[in-house]
């Protein structure tokens, strides 16, 4: 239940929903790595209740983004499926390891007792945003980069290991279909333990390692993110790690900020979606840092 002050409390989660709908247009990605934390830090749910209603939001923006991708022919979608598939075995995985995790016995650091959820969480949190962000920015901020290509996704695709697959609609001609099947498992593992829909590490890695288009990616992502949070939001919901009044005041700001999204993809160039992608990772990895010393900081 919100504190005291509700309509304010109901107010902050549709400006979440909004910020989070209007990156998932924008950048391919659910938002969770900004709800869960968000929903922990600033309006105090337990972190497994935060990864379920995370997941539930990030399903909806991501249905709405994912069609206005598809009218905009940013969609691969015989890559997005693939990727999907090997997602859901990777977020069944994330899951099994939430529920361990948050069945360990508390820690204690500097006199202090803390939840190994949290600890756990947190810092899984604060490595992935800050080591992402700063790749990111540092790549986009060279001189020239606009489409990286990516030396890196020129020698993957060379990688002659059998299975070999195709995706026309990306101009990929040939690659191995363990290239974006380990992907999809480490990005659904990514939504099942940490509420993420995994698009901020999956959309990097669709530019960088497969050599997809920013914008080409951003679709794609948002479809692989979409198929995969479902899933994800589906098991969650099963163990009780859902909040629906949560859930509904964020999908309520995630719908329009999601149409601001996907008008702002169509006109940034690759360059700019790159910068703000990074710099939104790298103002959350700080949150995460500010929460993490303060749990472990002595009294």
């Amino acid at each position: 239940m919100p504190p005291a002050e509700p309509a304010a409390w109901y107010l902050g989660l549709a400006l979440l929903g909004l910020v989070t709908g209007g990156m998932t247009g924008l950048l391919g990605i659910g938002g969770g790595f900004l709800i869960t934390p968000a929903l922990h830090i600033l309006f105090g749910l337990a972190y497994p209740l935060a990864v379920g209603t995370s997941l539930v939001q990030i399903v909806a923006a991501t249905f709405f983004s994912a069609l206005g991708h598809w009218r905009r022919r940013n969609v691969d979608l015989r890559l997005g499926l693939l990727m999907a598939a090997g997602g859901l075995i990777g977020v069944e995985t994330g899951v099994r390891l939430l529920q361990a995790i948050n069945a360990a016995a508390p820690l204690t650091i500097n006199g202090r007792s803390h939840q190994p959820v949290d600890i756990v969480l947190n810092s899984c949190y604060l490595v992935l945003l800050a080591g992402v962000a700063v790749f990111m920015l540092r790549e986009s901020l060279s001189p020239g980069s606009g489409e990286p290509g990516g030396v890196l996704a020129g020698r993957l695709r060379n990688w002659a290991v059998r299975p070999l697959v195709s995706f026309p609609a990306s101009g990929i001609e040939q690659i191995s279909l363990w290239v974006p099947g380990v992907i999809s498992l480490a990005v659904g593992c990514l939504a099942g333990l940490l509420g993420l829909g995994g698009g901020f590490v999956g959309l990097p890695l669709m530019i960088y390692l497969i050599g997809l288009p920013t914008r080409l990616a951003v679709g794609t992502s948002t479809l692989q993110v979409f198929i995969a949070s479902a899933y994800g939001g589906l098991r969650h919901c099963q163990l009780g790690h859902t909040d629906w009044t949560v859930a509904c005041w964020l999908i309520l700001g995630a719908l329009a900020g999601v149409k601001i999204g996907v008008k702002l993809c169509a006109r940034a160039d690759a360059d700019t979606t790159r910068k703000c992608f990074a710099i939104l990772l790298l103002l959350a990895a700080l949150t995460v840092a500010s929460r993490l010393f303060s749990l472990t900081a002595g009294a």
